[in-house]
């Protein structure tokens, strides 16, 4: 038969054991989230509006393929609004797709009345102008007349990943 010392000690070890295991669960569940990408929502418009197939993966100009060749957005010229403008409305014979729900015929663009969709501009993402803003937010505080380019400002564009092959030729 156990005495009550030898219980009180088990049930001790028990205890210390699952205190044990909840820190060991705490410490592994907030090492994991510190590690995981952080990308913030200019990042993710950027993604999610497949920029990077006419712009390169981090705005740097596109290269030669099947998309048509887009600017290189750290060094481009046009204002912020002009930027917002162009990503809303897109641009007619450049390729650049307009990226807002209802350009041309809900939303005027380029001082245009409202009307059908030109012929020579595609339709690309389906933003909100919310989007669109905050994609323009992204690129006008990070990107554009930002350069040059480094490892950091690469990172942004994959969830602060240092590590991102797209990154590893950046100082």
């Amino acid at each position: 038969m156990l005495s009550s010392t030898h219980i009180l000690s088990s049930r001790r070890v028990s205890r210390l054991t699952a205190v044990f295991a909840a820190v060991a669960a705490l410490f592994v569940a907030t090492n994991a989230r510190a590690q995981a990408p952080q990308f913030s929502p200019g990042a993710l418009a950027w993604a999610d509006g497949a920029c990077s197939i006419c712009h390169n993966s981090i705005g740097q100009g596109g290269v030669t393929g099947e998309a048509p060749k887009g600017p290189d957005l750290w060094r481009t010229r046009l204002t912020r609004d002009q930027i917002k403008e162009t990503i809303a409305c897109g641009r007619e014979n450049t390729g650049m797709p307009y990226h807002v729900v209802g350009a041309y015929e809900k939303r005027a663009c380029y001082g245009k009345p409202l009307g059908a969709v030109p012929n020579n501009v595609d339709n690309g993402a389906e933003f909100t102008e919310e989007q669109i803003e905050t994609l323009v937010a992204f690129l006008w505080d990070n990107v554009v007349g930002k350069g040059p380019i480094t490892k950091a400002k690469c990172a942004l564009f994959f969830g602060n990943n240092l590590s991102n092959p797209v990154c590893g030729s950046f100082p």
